[in-house]
């Protein structure tokens, strides 16, 4: 609904003159720009996210990239040049490649200091193989063909033609800003832990009213698969459970210790 209301009667475009999105593929883009924000925040805690912004956005490093030091280095060039593009508030910046004997590869060892926090990332083949990296690739892959920013924002009459001054956003995330508050602008967003806690006329309004209200029908589709999983994860047979851990651990995307 608020992606919906945020894309109404809007095109984006590039201002180096790339394609103008509108409508559907315009609503698609909003989505890859929330998975991108949402990645970013997972991974916040573990890497710079400013590194891996420039690692994806300014280079092609992959796999069998960091097996190769002169590729490695390369990669190094253009993270260099991308923050120092992109982002002047990294102050420091110091790149370091150790050899991964594991793997037959290399990682790269990142200090970055910004407002005065250092920070340490380590781009290793565990990262380049894991599915945050992986998924943030395929975005970008999906965002190249709107260009590169600055984005021009441009409201359209009802008869297709511009309304209003452009907004110029430097950047993804000001795109992702402008239409999420375009589309929350006027309506009231409320939290609720549970149904008991609306008074009797927003329970009727929001959840109850027949004329209104969306009914979902949850189903199972394959009882035994369901049934062999949970046991292999909750049942009493160590192994299984390990072999399971093993053999999904670079698929997970959500994971609440």
């Amino acid at each position: 609904y608020l992606l919906d209301r945020g894309t109404e009667n809007l095109v984006v475009r590039s201002v180096d003159g790339g394609h103008s999105l509108g409508g559907e593929p315009l609503k698609r883009l909003v989505q890859d720009l929330s998975r991108w924000r949402r990645l970013m925040n997972q991974l916040r805690r573990r890497v710079d996210p400013l590194v891996v912004e420039a690692l994806v956005r300014g280079t092609d490093l992959d796999e069998d990239g960091l097996r190769d030091e002169a590729k490695v280095e390369a990669a190094i060039k253009g993270l260099r040049e991308y923050l120092l593009e992109h982002h002047q508030d990294v102050r420091q910046l110091d790149c370091t490649i150790e050899r991964d004997e594991e793997h037959d590869s290399h990682r790269i060892r990142v200090e970055t200091t910004v407002g005065g926090s250092p920070r340490m990332t380590f781009i290793d083949y565990a990262f380049i193989r894991g599915p945050e990296y992986r998924e943030l690739r395929s975005i970008q892959e999906g965002l190249s063909g709107l260009g590169q920013p600055p984005f021009v924002a441009i409201v359209l009459d009802k008869d297709g033609k511009e309304s209003g001054e452009p907004t110029e956003l430097e950047s993804g995330d000001e795109l992702f800003d402008f239409i999420d508050a375009r589309g929350r602008r006027g309506i009231t967003i409320q939290r609720y832990k549970g149904l008991g806690e609306m008074n009797p006329d927003e329970l009727w309004e929001t959840t109850m009213n027949p004329d209104t209200r969306t009914l979902l029908q949850v189903r199972i589709e394959d009882a035994i698969e369901t049934e062999e999983v949970f046991t292999v994860l909750m049942g009493d047979q160590v192994e299984p459970r390990r072999a399971f851990i093993e053999d999904n651990a670079l698929n997970v995307r959500n994971l609440d210790i």
